[in-house]
């Protein structure tokens, strides 16, 4: 449950813009300003040497070569269904608990990105790492969104 106060499209269409690469290829998004909490399902986190990662698995068919699940038809896929928007999502979600759980969280050194697996790319023997796409979103993308999502009006931070 992630809540929000008053979320404001164009606001955050700017900022996903100025401050995600994956997300300024994407296009806007559009809805009216959302208000209320938003429900979603992260399907695991998990911790490695001292950073938690975020882990969402991908059922999706990009095509029957291996190739078909390399960095830039991953990207594709990632922009074209916007989980951009999702690992967005998932980063500040982790980014509130960890605040309130860790004593001394600090975004940069306790958070180590998210991960999408896309599985039917995956192969074991593979050192390549095909259908696996991962990316850390910056701290202040993550601070701009949790200020957003918290109804502030963002200043030239957002584009």
């Amino acid at each position: 449950m992630l809540p929000v106060a008053g979320l404001d499209c164009r606001a955050l269409n700017r900022l996903l813009q100025a401050q995600d690469p994956l997300a300024a290829g994407a296009g806007e998004l559009r809805f009216e300003t959302v208000q209320g909490m938003l429900k979603g399902f992260i399907d695991l986190v998990f911790r490695v040497d001292g950073r938690y990662y975020i882990l969402d698995y991908k059922s999706n068919h990009l095509g029957g070569e291996p190739g078909d699940y390399g960095a830039e038809p991953l990207r594709q896929a990632m922009r074209e269904h916007r989980y951009d928007l999702q690992y967005q999502l998932y980063t500040l979600a982790l980014h509130r608990l960890l605040r309130q759980r860790l004593p001394d969280y600090d975004y940069d050194r306790d958070v180590g990105g998210v991960f999408y697996l896309f599985l039917r790319g995956m192969r074991a023997d593979d050192p390549v790492r095909l259908g696996v796409f991962h990316c850390k979103p910056e701290r202040g993308l993550v601070e701009s969104l949790d200020r957003l999502f918290c109804g502030a009006e963002l200043s030239a931070e957002a584009g």
